[in-house]
């Protein structure tokens, strides 16, 4: 009797040593007496407590054997056998799930599958019978955990119908797992509608605690937001009024989220990084993620869609000096990989760029921003079968995002491949669903173009624009382009005049669709509604100034209204720019020649202008084509030979961002 008290008292002291270890995190002493504590009493709650002591060192394939070597888990025994030296506890049910847990920072999925099989035999396609009778355990309550679990496992070996499945069963059960609800709608089906549903029809309370929850989920919901649910920035203090800012990406939920949360939590502020980089609002996604990281150094999310934005912005100093912060914390990690790759990126290193990218893909196979910056190095490259190969990759990874889609379908535009280039643009324009990134509209619109579906395509280059941050700058017939230019200055920042645009960060909005307006300005030309085309071509060069492709494109456009002094103006200001230019000195001399045989010699053609016009100052196209008049004759607009300007190309810029994985 006398020993049997002494050992329960050892018992109780033992364990208190443990549990008092592993609350100070001194995880070697709790260690050493949990081991002590397993052998005086060889039970599910002394292998789990010593279990967890060497899971918390991170010793994750000690703890698996300890539960594996005390059968109390499945091991090299059957389910049945293990579970038959026991009575199904609470404790017996946490060892399988500790085990799992192991197995997932082993990386072992099938064999975490396996263990996790032991809550629910669907999991795996072995049977496992005791007595006739199929052996399972009860979940106790973990039944969302399990489930998210097994998404995770099937996610990891490629099986994306089932790794969905499970992580919408996994919020049925629990719609407050949060990591069920980040990997279904954030990094798999981010533009799947479907999926961005799924947290509004679960079982959430109306109470005020749920409706908060709901909109920290819901601040992740959507990329390409649309600017009728932005709202008004708030300026920062209780006393300030609200002020309008196109540009902070303000959602309603995070005015909701405010009073508790306040607007610097670092997860509000991220979210609204994220959607200031997909909206293009490169300088303000900059600023917001650089808070992030000084905030939070190690918050991969936002190293990434900062990391993105140097890479737009250029800052090749400010990514050299990240991407070795970053490999001196964490040497081999996919994000310490894909940092130094964006910076020879950037500095057009593409062959040293292309190396570091693919080893963020051997470190992270699942690290979808490797996998597109990889495509993107081979694209720079000009290697086209290498290109689709890295985004077929990416797609196959991760189904839900339109990116990997997109960039193959523009990788077909290039190689003039219109068929397949059009069946991957659609695709990804299904997944898009109805958050389309107006980026596939443009690329849509310069398939048909080439196709001589001009119709077509100046509707999707309309909605590109509609649907894009520019829509406000009225950029339609009917609004002068003075009016617009002075919208452009102000919204970006500029009191004195366009010439400081393409030198600054701030442009990067304007000039990143500047493509789709001149492409729709083409389109313009081609149905023969010149005013229009006009309108559009001087609305890119308020963009980008002195481009000679628009001084050519404008000049063109005059000559076939008959204006042939506008013409021979313009075609020289695209000389001036680029003299070596075959096309536009043909067309001058066509001009100036038919000038000449209609009695009008043009003063501009026997010198270029001296100095460029400013932007500013140039009027806005007639809104009505037709005849010109002089004082001498009435004339009908020439028509010039049929031969083309240089046919549009796709958007040349490719974006660095995509939805990760939680870190």
């Amino acid at each position: 009797m006398a020993q049997h008290a002494i050992r329960s008292e050892l018992k109780t002291k033992l364990e208190e040593l443990v549990r008092n270890a592993m609350d100070t995190y001194s995880y070697e002493n709790a260690i050493f007496y949990a081991e002590k504590l397993l052998s005086l009493e060889k039970s599910p709650a002394s292998a789990l407590l010593l279990a967890k002591a060497y899971y918390g060192n991170g010793e994750y394939a000690r703890a698996l054997n300890v539960l594996q070597r005390n059968e109390f888990v499945p091991g090299q025994v059957s389910h049945g056998d293990c579970f038959k030296r026991a009575v199904i506890s609470k404790e017996i049910v946490n060892c399988v799930l500790l085990a799992a847990r192991c197995l997932e920072h082993l990386k072992d999925w099938a064999k975490c599958l396996q263990m996790l099989s032991c809550f629910d035999t669907s999991l795996s396609q072995q049977e496992h019978n005791y007595g006739g009778v199929q052996e399972t355990i009860p979940f106790f309550g973990y039944r969302s955990v399990v489930y998210s679990l097994a998404g995770r496992c099937y996610e990891e070996l490629e099986k994306k119908p089932s790794s969905r499945n499970y992580y919408e069963k996994s919020l049925q059960e629990d719609p407050f797992n949060w990591e069920a609800y980040y990997r279904l709608v954030d990094v798999h089906f981010p533009a799947d509608a479907d999926s961005k549903g799924v947290h509004l029809t679960l079982a959430l309370n109306d109470n005020p605690t749920s409706k908060i929850i709901k909109d920290l989920f819901s601040c992740k919901l959507s990329y390409w937001t649309s600017k009728d649910s932005l709202i008004p920035k708030y300026s920062g203090t209780e006393d300030d009024d609200w002020t309008t800012e196109e540009g902070t990406m303000i959602m309603p939920e995070e005015v909701r989220l405010a009073p508790y949360f306040g607007w610097s939590n670092i997860y509000i502020q991220y979210c609204r990084a994220e959607r200031m980089y997909y909206g293009h609002y490169i300088n303000s996604a900059y600023e917001v993620s650089k808070q992030v990281l000084e905030e939070d150094p190690f918050h991969e999310q936002s190293c990434v869609v900062h990391t993105a934005a140097l890479v737009s912005l250029s800052r090749k100093t400010d990514l050299f000096q990240l991407g070795h912060e970053i490999s001196d914390r964490s040497p081999n990690s996919s994000l310490s990989w894909f940092v130094v790759g964006a910076y020879y990126y950037t500095i057009e290193d593409y062959d040293k760029a292309g190396k570091y990218f693919y080893k963020a893909t051997i470190a992270g196979p699942s690290f979808l921003p490797a996998w597109i910056a990889y495509g993107h190095t081979f694209h720079s490259l000009e290697e086209g079968e290498h290109t689709v190969t890295a985004y077929r990759s990416a797609q196959r990874m991760f189904p839900g995002c339109h990116l990997a889609a997109l960039y193959m379908g523009m990788e077909h535009v290039k190689s003039s491949n219109l068929q397949h280039a059009y069946s991957f643009l659609r695709m990804a324009k299904s997944i898009s669903q109805e958050h389309v990134d107006p980026l596939i509209y443009n690329e849509m619109g310069v398939t048909l173009y080439r196709s001589r579906k001009y119709e077509a395509a100046r509707d999707l280059f309309l909605s590109a624009i509609s649907n894009s941050p520019v829509s406000s700058w009225a950029v339609r017939p009917g609004v002068p382009v003075t009016d617009v230019q002075k919208v452009i200055l102000r919204e970006e920042g500029y009191e004195s005049g366009p010439h400081d645009i393409p030198n600054s960060a701030n442009a990067m909005r304007g000039t990143f669709w500047e493509p789709t307006i001149f492409n729709l300005a083409h389109c313009m030309r081609k149905l023969r509604c010149y005013s229009e085309a006009l309108h559009y071509y001087f609305i890119s060069l308020a963009i980008k100034p002195h481009q000679a492709s628009v001084f050519t494109a404008i000049g063109f456009t005059y000559h076939l209204m008959g204006r042939l002094d506008d013409a021979i103006q313009y075609y020289h200001m695209s000389l001036s720019v680029k003299s070596n230019d075959t096309f536009t000195r043909d067309m001058l001399n066509k001009a100036t020649k038919d000038s000449f045989a209609h009695g009008h010699p043009s003063t501009a053609s026997s010198s270029p202008p001296s100095l460029r016009p400013s932007i500013l100052s140039t009027t806005s196209p007639p809104l009505v084509p037709g005849r010109l008049s002089s004082a001498s004759q009435n004339w009908e607009p020439m028509v010039v030979d049929p031969e083309p300007l240089p046919e549009l190309s796709s958007t040349p810029i490719r974006r660095l961002q995509f939805p990760i994985q939680q870190g």
